[in-house]
């Protein structure tokens, strides 16, 4: 995963000279970084059940903007595969990053994977995972919904008496 800079192209006798690898888009000039932003902090997001008695894997990816002192300035879900949920952006917004020399914006993508264990899974296992450069994998067991009342109840239809003249 790299993160893109973009810069304005300021034409010195038709030559820009950057370090990295950089590509002409229109008159921007996009700088892509070898080595993506440090993580300091990595924050989950609370674990979500979207699938019941079954093993399943969803993931969400979030586009974290970072100023130059580490902290995420914004936070947006770019794509998601089971179901969308503002508390992936809002644990995106808790990460911190290695502060940068530059005064530029960085972008970092962050992705989160919600993952169902199943029943069998030791528990060492239903641990949250941490994997460079920024995924954090949350671990559940399968859930089973407890039911205690029957969500809609039928109705027994009593015969009517018939009413006497």
């Amino acid at each position: 995963m790299y993160s893109i800079r973009i810069l304005k192209i300021i034409p010195f006798c038709g030559f820009a000279i950057l370090a990295g690898h950089t590509l002409l888009r229109g008159h921007e000039m996009l700088t892509i970084e070898k080595k993506p932003p440090t993580v300091i902090r990595a924050v989950a997001p609370p674990f979500i059940p979207f699938v019941f008695n079954e093993t399943a894997v969803a993931e969400v990816v979030v586009e974290a903007r970072i100023d130059p002192q580490g902290k995420v300035t914004l936070a947006k879900m770019i794509s998601a595969s089971y179901f969308r949920d503002s508390s992936f952006e809002d644990a995106a917004k808790q990460w911190l990053f290695e502060p940068s020399n530059s005064k530029e914006q960085r972008i970092a993508n962050i992705k989160f994977v919600m993952r169902i264990m199943p029943k069998t899974t030791l528990p060492s296992e239903l641990t949250t995972i941490y994997r460079y450069p920024a995924e954090i994998e949350i671990r559940s067991p399968v859930f089973t919904p407890h039911i205690t009342a029957d969500p809609l109840p039928i109705k027994e239809e009593r015969p009517k008496q018939k009413s006497k003249p």
